[in-house]
């Protein structure tokens, strides 16, 4: 098997702000709203805080946005428990529907950069156990732009699948620690593994510029997949890109530099300069 090609990121790495922005450029994608209360619409303007989180979003599910749009950096959470009526969704096509037919619960296909924060809904340990063979579905793909995207679990989440797709532009993904599965990276260029992702893995593989991991305990499948004992579905992250691509924690995100911090240690390191350029020359 030919060896990973393994680098440390870049510490200079682009952050996404939590709250949304879309371009307000020609071509904005479509608002969406559902309702939790089926055909009953709330009068209330407040919008439910997740103790674990503190952020204050709309959950949705079966999320959908196909075109060319600009730039889209924002944030979304998704409830994959959460029952929407056919009435407000758009209309299931092959290319935003799983191997089996079900409807994905987040496809975003798009023609610049895509730059993501996907909080995804669970439940507490108190609540009915999750479907272990359940998975939460999404793709998440741009045709001429890059794909940044982090991934947050709030509580206890099933499984999920996640497809990461760009033509020739980096793809950047940040998993959350409960992530137990296969990673697929097809890429042409550089691959980059977090120290912490790397020290988690399993090398399972590679086919030419195709590599292919198990990130967390590998042992249930080991001692499970034989006997039938073992009975769940583990996460799945897939990125294709001929560009390059970066896997991290989400929770090793660096922390954003305030602009103002930033001046000031430009201008620090000016003075610095100014003086050791006029003693250098007295």
């Amino acid at each position: 098997m030919a060896p990973v090609e393994y680098t440390k990121p870049d510490s200079g790495q682009d952050l996404t702000r939590l709250k949304s922005t879309l371009s307000d450029t020609k071509g904005d994608p479509p608002a969406y709203s559902v309702h939790l209360q089926g055909t009953r619409l709330s009068t209330s303007t407040s919008k439910p805080v997740y103790p674990s989180t503190k952020i204050q979003l709309n959950p949705t599910n079966f999320f959908y946005i196909d075109g060319d749009y600009p730039r889209i950096k924002s944030a979304f959470m998704i409830d994959p428990s959460l029952h929407v009526p056919e009435t407000y969704l758009s209309l299931l096509k092959e290319i935003d529907a799983d191997a089996v037919g079900e409807r994905m619960n987040m496809y975003v296909n798009t023609g610049n950069d895509l730059d993501l924060d996907v909080w995804i809904v669970g439940r507490k340990e108190s609540d009915a156990a999750l479907d272990p063979m359940r998975r939460t579905r999404m793709h998440l793909g741009s045709q001429n732009g890059s794909v940044t995207v982090k991934v947050n679990a709030i509580d206890n989440i099933r499984p999920f699948s996640l497809e990461l797709v760009s033509r020739d532009k980096p793809v950047t993904v940040f998993i959350p620690r409960s992530f137990h599965g296969t990673v697929m990276l097809s890429r042409w260029r550089k691959c980059t593994l977090s120290d912490e992702i790397f020290r988690n893995l399993t090398q399972l593989g590679s086919v030419g510029k195709k590599e292919m991991f198990f990130v967390g305990d590998f042992s249930p499948v080991v001692s499970g997949s034989e006997t039938g004992s073992v009975e769940w579905a583990p996460d799945e992250l897939r990125a294709e890109t001929e560009g390059d691509i970066m896997v991290k924690y989400v929770d090793e995100v660096e922390p954003v530099v305030l602009k103002q911090d930033e001046l000031k240690s430009v201008a620090s390191k000016l003075r610095f300069f100014v003086q050791w350029l006029f003693h250098a020359h007295t």
